[in-house]
């Protein structure tokens, strides 16, 4: 199943983020401080000071303390920690 047959939509309740699939059901709890769009079937998220790379499947696949931001092209998909 693609990323556009389950069309993933981020929600929003008070300053917290989370993602639901077209029928409403829960891929990531409302509880990350941001959330990238997805790309590739990855986005780039943000929970209490750490960042994280989350799969379409609902799992979170990478973790860190430092800032990750996303490069993508139409190859290769790579994410590499921050400069910032």
């Amino acid at each position: 199943m693609t990323l556009f047959q389950r069309m993933l939509r981020q929600i929003k309740k008070g300053d917290l983020f989370g993602v639901t699939d077209k029928t409403g059901k829960e891929i990531f709890p409302v509880e990350f401080n941001n959330i990238d769009d997805f790309t590739g079937g990855e986005a780039v998220a943000s929970k209490n000071g750490k960042y994280m790379i989350l799969e379409e499947s609902g799992k979170i696949r990478f973790v860190s303390k430092y800032p990750i931001r996303s490069i993508f092209n139409e190859k290769t998909q790579e994410f590499l920690p921050s400069s910032k």
